[in-house]
């Protein structure tokens, strides 16, 4: 894997032999990546480590987590209904971005103001498995509901911001980005 990314940055990285343009960059981007904004409505609890990081068991791949009781399941699925009442196809991101800012209670959607970023082929083994798959199904204005072992996860697919990849806020997403 090393000897491969040192190839690619070889080739076509800063100063490389076949450096791409930046309309290349932009076309490469606009074809292989997805941008989606998530509202997520827990059914547990992560633990986390001695600084408040969700604690991830490389073992089974999955953060570990405890179930949330049944009277906070209560108020969850009463979030959800509500949540769900207020979600439509071709719903702006200004207006979804307000639900996310109401009914949201994932604490990581606060690293990600412009949103969360997936690519054809991309290696989320550290992520939710079904979110990726439905978000780069989607197309642009579509809301998704995405079911998980965590919670559920309400998708808005949004097009791409010109140049995100090259924004530091969104480097967990490109790191790899040619």
């Amino acid at each position: 894997e090393q000897k491969a990314l040192a190839l690619s940055n070889y080739l076509f990285g800063t100063g490389g032999v076949y450096e791409p343009t930046e309309e290349e960059r932009e076309e490469y981007y606009e074809e292989l990546y997805c941008r989606v904004q998530i509202i997520t409505i827990l059914h547990v609890d992560f633990v986390l480590d001695a600084n408040g990081e969700r604690v991830f068991d490389r073992t089974s791949g999955k953060y570990l987590f405890e179930k949330k009781t049944d009277a906070q399941m209560a108020v969850q699925n009463e979030k959800e209904a509500e949540l769900v009442s207020k979600l439509y196809d071709g719903i702006d991101e200004t207006a979804f971005l307000q639900l996310l800012a109401a009914y949201n209670n994932d604490s990581s959607a606060k690293n990600y103001p412009s949103g969360y970023y997936f690519a054809k082929g991309g290696d989320y083994r550290e992520y939710i498995e079904q979110i990726p798959e439905a978000a780069l199904a989607m197309d642009v204005g579509t809301v998704v509901r995405v079911e998980s072992e965590y919670g559920v996860h309400f998708l808005l697919r949004l097009a791409p911001d010109e140049g995100a990849y090259a924004a530091e806020e969104n480097a967990d997403f490109f790191s790899d980005f040619y």
